[in-house]
């Protein structure tokens, strides 16, 4: 039950501390391998993720040396740009 003298900024949920902040940050600049994307996305192999790169398309990637990786930050804007609801979009 609600007291009526408590405002909204009352119930919102703390702001993040440093830390959690940091941890945030660094997380984003995590580096996935290919066999992890393929193991996050349930693909059979990293053979897609391979093709992808080939034809230009697919996840942005990073390139050191002869690894790719894929950075969690695009990645996770990647599937939130590729996010639809009907079997029927585009």
């Amino acid at each position: 039950m609600l007291h009526k003298n408590l405002s909204p900024r009352d119930l919102a949920p703390p702001p993040p501390s440093d830390a959690r902040a940091r941890m945030q940050s660094a997380m984003a600049d995590y580096l996935l391998t290919e066999g992890q994307l393929a193991a996050r996305w349930a693909l059979a192999s990293a053979k897609k993720l391979q093709a992808d790169r080939l034809k230009g398309g697919g996840c942005p990637f990073v390139k050191i040396g002869r690894s790719v990786r894929y950075r969690l930050s695009d990645v996770l804007a990647y599937e939130t740009a590729n996010l639809r609801t009907s079997t029927s979009e585009g």
